[in-house]
């Protein structure tokens, strides 16, 4: 039974500590680490996560409520991504809102899957079962969030605290429901009717459908944090686009008045020639003399300027 444990907990933490560190090398791709190495950086965000980790875990089993501990999971992980990167407060929470929304759906979501797939397939609910459809889920969720933001192409320069501000909110009441209702499957919470009979109370159906629930609640949601962000990604290269083309086509406008005014200039000078070249072969000196005075206060030169 101790060894059966202690593989358990090194099973778990290995493949959660992969999905974490996962979600901080992509954190990294966008926000440097502050004051400190990247290696260093990780080492310390992976032992604080752990430790909040177990410290929620604790926390929740005292008082009985998951809530309690994936909110605290959660802010554990909003906090730490904050603190020990270097950038703007805002965008880091939204890139951190971000990360934590598309590992807790997609782990939601394979951990409902394949506890469905289990019923379905071997009516089991053995220990052995539970720890490695939870550690496949981790392994899953590392996949799908490194997939996610590769195909997002995400670019944090484009986006202002004003746009991460509006995406943070939307995402946060999304992983609280989430929250809300796997409180709500921990705690055996179902929809029953014994009006048919007593097959509407069977435990084996309710957890059956609630697993099927939650599978298809994570992939809606995973779906809309994406879709969300996807869009507010291309409308802000759509924004930048445009502005590069107003500028572009600012500057072709300047260039369009300097070239009529030079060109005018040019036409300008050319009657001026043409009437010094008349004067001097009229050799009349004096007009000549009067016309370049006059020339020269039009263009507002004086007699100590080349």
């Amino acid at each position: 039974a101790v060894w059966f444990l202690a593989g358990k907990y090194a099973a778990w933490a290995f493949f959660y500590g992969l999905e974490i560190f996962t979600a901080l090398r992509i954190q990294e791709g966008f926000f440097r680490p502050a004051r400190a190495s990247a290696e260093a950086n990780r080492a310390r965000c992976l032992t604080l996560l752990f430790a909040f980790f177990l410290l929620a875990d604790a926390l929740g089993k005292l008082a009985g409520n998951y809530l309690l501990f994936a909110v605290l999971r959660q802010a554990a992980f909003l906090f730490v991504c904050t603190a020990f990167f270097a950038g703007k407060t805002w965008m880091k929470l939204f890139t951190a809102a971000m990360l934590l929304a598309v590992m807790d759906f997609s782990w939601n979501g394979l951990e409902a899957a394949l506890s469905a797939a289990r019923l379905v397939l071997f009516h089991s609910r053995s220990e052995m079962a539970l720890m490695l459809a939870s550690c496949l889920s981790y392994l899953g969720a590392a996949g799908a969030l490194r997939a996610s933001f590769r195909r997002l192409k995400l670019k944090m320069e484009m986006f202002s605290p004003r746009c991460a501000k509006a995406m943070l909110i939307p995402v946060c009441v999304l992983l609280f429901l989430t929250d809300v209702v796997n409180f709500g499957a921990s705690r055996g919470v179902s929809m029953v009717s014994d009006v048919n009979g007593e097959a509407y109370w069977d435990p084996y159906l309710n957890e059956l459908f609630t697993h099927l629930g939650c599978m298809v609640l994570a992939i809606l949601s995973i779906t809309v944090v994406l879709c969300l962000a996807d869009a507010m990604n291309r409308t802000m290269q759509y924004e930048v686009s445009e502005q590069v083309h107003r500028a572009k086509a600012a500057h072709y406008q300047a260039l369009l008045k300097e070239r009529r005014e030079q060109a005018g200039l040019r036409h300008d000078m050319r009657n001026h020639f043409i009437a010094v070249s008349g004067l001097l072969k009229k050799r009349d000196y004096e007009r000549l003399e009067q016309y370049v005075e006059r020339l020269c206060e039009s263009g507002g030169l004086t007699d100590g300027e080349i």
